[in-house]
């Protein structure tokens, strides 16, 4: 019996989506469950959402694959964000920008994300300091008179709860990628299904019910 290691062909990676306004549309918004991390020496833990944006004028080839010709499709870029409508939240900044309007106290009683699936808006990207790296840093409404882009992506809605199969498992949707499906594997909720098989309840009451504008 032989074991043959040899050195694997290096990736080639995609430079970094072009820094400024680019034309987007949210095509996911998937619930990775509660994660630790340490800030300024301190444990802490929080609930996390990824929203994912295809950015309509910057496009890619997905080579032809099991029987699938070559696609044409956008370039894509996420954030993740603490579910949690704060007044000191990132996701709140966010949709206040985006919405063009700040929450009302009746709104702040809870806003469902599933209201941005398939909207458009404008994204503002920045480069890391190593260049390598596209954040987002700002998304605020498209203007005046801007024709909205239809979406190519099919969208994707994942929650924890609502994906549970009843036996202690979890339905994965069919295009939902597997970097995410190992961030929901990381979580608290998923450890404790593969346990106790049932998810802790979680605090949403500052997550709001408004439509996007």
């Amino acid at each position: 019996m032989s074991i043959i290691v040899k050195e694997q062909a290096e990736r080639k990676k995609s430079p970094p989506i072009p820094a400024g306004m680019h034309v987007a549309t949210c095509y996911y918004v998937v619930d990775v469950g509660t994660h630790h991390f340490t800030w300024q020496g301190e444990e802490k833990s929080t609930r996390k959402v990824y929203l994912g944006f295809e950015v309509n004028g910057e496009r890619m080839t997905i080579p032809a694959k099991d029987g699938e010709p070559e696609k044409d499709l956008p370039r894509a870029i996420s954030q993740d964000y603490t579910i949690s409508l704060d007044k000191k939240s990132n996701l709140r900044k966010v949709l206040d920008s985006w919405r063009g309007q700040p929450f009302t106290p009746e709104e702040l009683r809870g806003f469902d994300l599933k209201n941005i699936l398939g909207k458009p808006c404008l994204l503002n990207l920045a480069h890391s300091v190593c260049g390598q790296y596209a954040n987002i840093i700002g998304v605020s409404p498209m203007m005046k008179g801007m024709a909205a882009p239809a979406p190519e992506n099919p969208s994707l809605l994942f929650s924890l709860e609502d994906a549970l199969d009843g036996s202690g498992g979890v339905v994965w949707p069919d295009n939902m990628p597997n970097w995410l499906k190992e961030k929901v594997q990381d979580s608290d909720e998923f450890k404790v299904l593969n346990t106790a098989q049932t998810a802790p309840e979680v605090d949403v009451s500052e997550v709001t019910e408004a439509e996007m504008v």
